[in-house]
This record gives structure tokens, sequence and C-alpha cells, in this order.
């Protein structure tokens, strides 16, 4: 029940975060470097946001804990705050502290963790930081459009130009998934749920990241939660982890049809 923390090594902590990162980062970039000998981690732009969004969030964190918190600047409170962003944004669900005692602007950048995941071809849940990627170019996009009609502009990742269909899916599944998001919140709501304990746990079960805030945070269970309410966390997180369309597809008549 004390998930990490049970083991009372910061050695062991330590450990988990260099392999949640890990197991967070595009496999292809192992592969190249593996078999390639190719250290190409930093010339992918999706990594050096992922990395980016680690260290800045940890950062927030740990200054959020120590002025506004119990920590009082100690050394572990680095730890903690790094470990927690990390677990989140891998949508790995481990934690070594109670991030729901942790003040009111750490939650709100937890509460947003649950949804980004990590970077494409990895093992994590979350919407991807590439999806969020392309959707912040494809914005920066329509703004300059706005400005200059006339100009002609490309929206590119890594160097390469991403076609317009791959946009449209993009932006598809974004709003797909913020779609289910709303909906299922307000059906948790339904089931008795508060308000913070519904968004959360609707956030938490499309990302497969396990708790939440409210009365499914780190330190509690999701035991409580009628049955029904447990049925739909399953099916979120089916949606969450088959990506959406696929299951999706399967409730289509024209896809039984074909």
């Amino acid at each position: 029940n004390a998930s990490l923390t049970a083991f009372d090594s910061s050695i062991i902590e330590i450990t988990i975060i260099i392999f949640m990162i890990i197991a967070a980062t595009n496999f292809s970039l192992h592969y190249l470097f593996l078999a390639k000998r190719r250290f190409d981690y930093f010339k992918d732009e999706e990594f050096k946001v992922y990395i980016f969004i680690i260290c800045l969030i940890s950062i927030i964190l740990f200054f959020d804990i120590n002025m506004n918190g119990s920590y009082n600047w100690r050394l572990h409170s680095i730890k903690d705050s790094i470990f927690t962003t990390t677990s989140l944004l891998t949508t790995t669900g481990f934690g070594t502290a109670d991030y729901e005692t942790f003040p009111n602007i750490s939650k709100v950048c937890i509460f947003f963790l649950f949804f980004i995941g990590g970077t494409a071809g990895s093992t994590t849940g979350g919407i991807k930081i590439i999806r969020t990627l392309l959707v912040m170019k494809y914005l920066s996009y329509e703004l300059k459009k706005l400005i200059h009609p006339q100009g002609a502009y490309s929206i590119k990742i890594g160097g390469n130009v991403v076609p317009d269909n791959v946009v449209k899916n993009t932006l598809g599944f974004y709003l797909f998934y913020i779609f289910i998001f709303a909906a299922s919140s307000i059906l948790f709501a339904l089931f008795g749920q508060d308000i913070i304990t519904s968004l959360t746990a609707s956030a938490s079960s499309l990302g497969n990241i396990g708790p939440g805030l409210g009365s499914i945070g780190p330190s509690n269970s999701w035991g409580h939660l009628p049955p029904i309410a447990k049925w739909l966390s399953c099916f979120c997180m089916l949606l969450g982890r088959l990506e959406i369309f696929t299951v999706m597809i399967l409730f289509s008549r024209t896809f039984w049809k074909v």
C-alpha cells in the first residue's frame, strides 16, 4: 500500500527513475544506439521536449513543495519531485510521496501530467508527446496564416514536413480523447464521486496511470468505487491503451459489414 516508499531506499528509487525515463523513450532511438552506435537522442525533437517537460515540472514541484509544503528544503524533496514527475509523465503510476498533500500549483501540474504521456514508440499510455507537439505546431501554423494569408508555410517535425492527413488524424484523436475524458468525468460524477476524483479518475483511466487525486490519490485505492464506476474505468483503460480509434472502430456497423 505504501508503493515504493515501502523499500525505504533512495538507490532503488533513483534506479527506477532511470528506467522509467528509458522505457518512455522511443525504442527506435534505443535501437539506433545499441545496434548502430548512433547517439541520436538529442537530435530527436520529441525526446528533447520530453526531457524538457521532466526538468520543468520537477523544478516547479521542487520549489512549490518547499515554499508551501512541509519539506523545508530537505534533500529528498529533489528526489520526490523528479520521481513524481517521471512516474506520472511515463504513466508508470509508482509513488514515493503522497502528492495529494502537495500545494495547489503542484496539483495542477500533476493533473496535466495525466494527459501528456511519454514519447511515441514507447511503453507509455496517455496522448503521447509527439501528438501534443504536432498540435502546438499546427496552432502556430494557423496563427501565421492569419497574419500572412498569402504566406507559404508547412508543419515540420524533425526537419520533415508532416502530411495534412497526419495532422487531421492527430487533431481528430486529440478531440476524441478530450470528448471521452469529459464524458467519462460526467459519468464518474453521476456515480457519486466528487469533482476532483471524477476528473482525475477519467484522466488516469484513459492514460493508464493508476493513482489520481481526491479519493483515488496515491495513498488510496479504487476499491471504494461502485462496481459500475469500475466497469467504466476498465473501458477507459482499454480505450487509452489500444489507442481509442482501434476500439471505437469495433463498435462501428460499417466495420462488421466489410
